[in-house]
């Protein structure tokens, strides 16, 4: 499914919600008590800007050709916001981006120095990890809230790279800054339907994995 899809899919959901939310928020369904914390998850379409370069220089040894990546994924999230004032609330919680992939061909010319194998090598590696931030948002007690987040989250990729001969396992890890944007549309007293962008930075402590990933969100928020 394309980000373009899902933004379609996004813009329809929020219009009903927008739809539901001016039902809700009718004279007889004014009253609305003060929000300490929410929770909130969902499902997005992460797109990260991993390139050519970047995997000749991550997990290249000079023999390899004919790479080809894929850097569309599905991203999970789930996360507590702890409300500070009526604008500001503090978020943590875990975040998966998804999955990236890339195959390439080695023409075996560095074997000799414990290089790859002549033939086909591949690599997949899962991005997921833990965030903290802040979130600054519009009134939650009204019908729509529009809201920008940024903090920090630690990250891991963990994967594999193989080729004809051989297996092995990575873990590359880093702690970078995520910022975003969203609205929210509220469906009830306790539920909001949130649609947000965000970008995350990931660049690990040693310098051989420089990327980052663009995540298109939906999330259920729960509020109590």
């Amino acid at each position: 499914m394309k980000i373009s899809s899902f933004v379609s899919a996004a813009c329809l959901c929020l219009a009903t919600a927008t739809a539901t939310a001016g039902h809700l928020h009718s004279p007889s369904y004014s009253s609305h008590r003060d929000t300490s914390m929410y929770l909130f998850g969902g499902l997005g379409l992460s797109e990260f800007d991993y390139r050519r370069a970047d995997f000749r220089h991550g997990f290249g040894d000079g023999s390899l050709s004919d790479i080809e990546l894929d850097t569309d994924s599905t991203a999970v999230r789930f996360g507590v916001g702890l409300v500070i004032t009526p604008n500001v609330a503090v978020e943590f919680g875990i975040a998966s981006l998804g999955e990236i992939h890339a195959v390439a061909q080695s023409d075996g010319s560095r074997r000799a120095a414990n290089g790859y194998a002549a033939g086909e090598v591949e690599m997949d590696g899962d991005v997921g990890g833990g965030f903290l931030g802040v979130r600054l948002h519009s009134p939650l007690s009204e019908p729509a809230a529009v809201f920008t987040r940024f903090g920090l989250y630690g990250w891991s990729m963990d994967g594999h790279v193989e080729d004809n001969d051989r297996r092995g396992e990575y873990t590359i890890e880093g702690t970078d800054p995520y910022f975003g944007v969203g609205v929210m549309m509220q469906l009830s007293r306790e539920a909001s339907l949130s649609l947000a962008y965000d970008y995350y930075m990931l660049d690990d402590d040693e310098q051989s994995f420089e990327s980052s990933a663009d995540v298109l969100s939906m999330d259920i928020v729960f509020r109590f």
